[in-house]
């Protein structure tokens, strides 16, 4: 079997650990930040990349502002949850393109309009608003995944 084939043939599996190891980043980030303050650093400095990591506008765990604001944690805590969902019970009905646009648009709307500054959620809402585009994403692009997958030889 080719690398490409065996990736393939567990793509779903390999995404969700991706998920998994970025969500728990961003919950040790802060938790190392008094433990071992150069490896918290490394930690943000990881995630710098997919969030702003505002502190006004993250979870915080012992004080300390989570790795991710609370709408990528959101995002990548529901990546992880609905991933694992659907890996263990193999949902193969997804959802059409327009349902999961439909699901991005909150999270889309909500950025947009608080980028320019026509209002400011809290972060209960940005959190919702992640989950919600989560759920879009895993519950369309897995049962893809999951048919890649089952056309592809072992």
């Amino acid at each position: 079997m080719s690398a490409v084939n065996w990736i393939a043939h567990r793509a779903a599996v390999l995404l969700t650990i991706v998920w998994i190891v970025v969500f728990a980043l961003e919950i040790t980030a802060p938790i190392m930040v008094e433990i071992c303050p150069v490896g918290a650093g490394l930690i943000y400095s990881v995630l710098k990349p997919l969030c702003h990591q505002k502190a006004e506008r993250s979870f915080h765990i012992a004080g300390h502002k989570m790795g991710l604001c609370t709408r990528c944690t959101g995002v990548f805590g529901g990546l992880t949850v609905f991933g694992i969902f659907s890996i263990i019970f193999r949902w193969k009905k997804g959802l059409t393109h327009w349902w999961m646009l439909i699901l991005l648009a909150p999270l889309a709307v909500d950025g947009i309009g608080q980028t320019a500054g026509l209002w400011n959620t809290g972060n209960i809402a940005r959190f919702i608003t992640g989950l919600v585009a989560a759920f879009g994403i895993v519950f369309w692009l897995y049962p893809i995944i999951f048919e890649m997958e089952k056309d592809t030889e072992l």
